[in-house]
């Protein structure tokens, strides 16, 4: 099955109040399955964006679970999957292999999931 990924970001990494990001004929072709929302506890904490090695991320609200961390291209191309399995809330993982640009990153255990982007330098 296809599924998508769309994340609205503002221009700023630390959104303040009375900021406004507007969304406008944001159309869809096709039958829609199924929708998930993500709360807004969603984000994934990147500890160093832009990347040049490796992406650290923390994964604590994922804590002693098994997590799919799959790396996203620009065209939604899966460009490299992790399974993580460990008590630690910190991962690492390495992304000198993958060519300078914005990816997209989703950590999936059970019925969370959790989403963010990075610049590879």
């Amino acid at each position: 099955p296809d599924s998508c990924i769309i994340i609205l970001s503002a221009s700023g990494s630390t959104p303040t109040n009375n900021d406004y990001l507007y969304v406008d004929n944001l159309n869809f072709n096709g039958t829609v399955a199924g929708v998930t929302e993500l709360n807004n506890n969603s984000t994934l904490l990147i500890h160093n964006n832009p990347v040049i090695d490796n992406l650290s991320i923390d994964l604590n609200e994922l804590k002693s679970q098994n997590v799919t961390i799959n790396i996203f291209d620009i065209q939604g191309k899966i460009v490299k999957s992790v399974l993580w399995n460990s008590s630690t809330s910190l991962v690492s993982i390495p992304v000198a292999e993958l060519g300078k640009g914005r990816y997209i990153i989703k950590a999936e255990a059970g019925n969370t999931i959790l989403s963010g982007s990075f610049i590879k330098q």
